[in-house]
């Protein structure tokens, strides 16, 4: 050989482009199942029990704001979760969510939350507005 790189590829790396492309086929499966938990099991109970309980809070404090969809992401075996509450204000032309931190007891089954300032857009623009 006089020191020249050969353009053409050695079987190695044909091997090593397999191993890569499965190596992100699992990850990507990885992934998708992880988001996926958090739409099932007990992150999804909570987000139904948290949305059941911030309906009620926000009833008479903020009747226009309609809760739309409330996820969790709860690990296994957890009692804190993150949570987000999505909700939306039509008068006002506004979609917006709440970053909330939820705390199980797992012996009772409480649920006490806490919210952080809400994020609002524009529905139609999505430009953020206040709320």
């Amino acid at each position: 050989m006089d020191g020249t790189v050969s353009e053409v590829p050695e079987p190695e790396d044909e091997e090593v482009h397999r191993l890569l492309r499965t190596l992100l086929v699992v990850v990507t499966a990885l992934a998708l199942a992880g988001s996926a938990q958090a739409a099932t099991g007990d992150g999804a109970k909570l987000a139904a029990a948290l949305k059941g309980n911030m309906v009620r809070a926000y009833k008479t404090s903020s009747p226009e704001l309609a809760f739309t969809k409330v996820t969790c992401v709860l690990p296994n075996m957890a009692t804190t979760a993150h949570c987000k509450a999505h909700f939306t204000i039509v008068s006002q032309r506004v979609v917006g969510w709440f970053a909330v931190t939820a705390s199980i007891d797992r012996d009772t089954g409480g649920v006490r939350y806490r919210t952080a300032k809400p994020i609002c857009k524009d529905s139609k623009t999505g430009a953020p507005v206040g709320c």
